[in-house]
């Protein structure tokens, strides 16, 4: 969701075995949020999402988790939404 108040968007998703909570603002084309992605057993990562549109007119929606072993961000979502005719 927007809050109009902050100018923030924040998302907040709960599903079997984790949860993420990320917040952000649009960064030049793109709309980027970063927070927490939370496993189920305490396990609690940095994770990162962005949506950038394409000239095809779709979105990429581009999510990564901080994996603190490589010290590096591994993707975890990478996906592409088209409008319906």
């Amino acid at each position: 969701y927007f809050n109009p108040l902050t100018d923030v968007w924040r998302q907040v998703w709960v599903a079997p075995g984790y949860s993420i909570d990320i917040s952000g603002s649009l960064m030049d084309v793109s709309m980027e949020l970063v927070g927490t992605i939370s496993y189920h057993n305490d396990a609690a990562y940095d994770f990162r999402g962005t949506w950038t549109p394409n000239d095809d007119g779709s979105v990429r929606q581009f999510f990564e988790q901080y994996n603190l072993e490589t010290e590096n961000w591994d993707v975890w979502f990478d996906g592409r939404y088209v409008k319906r005719e």
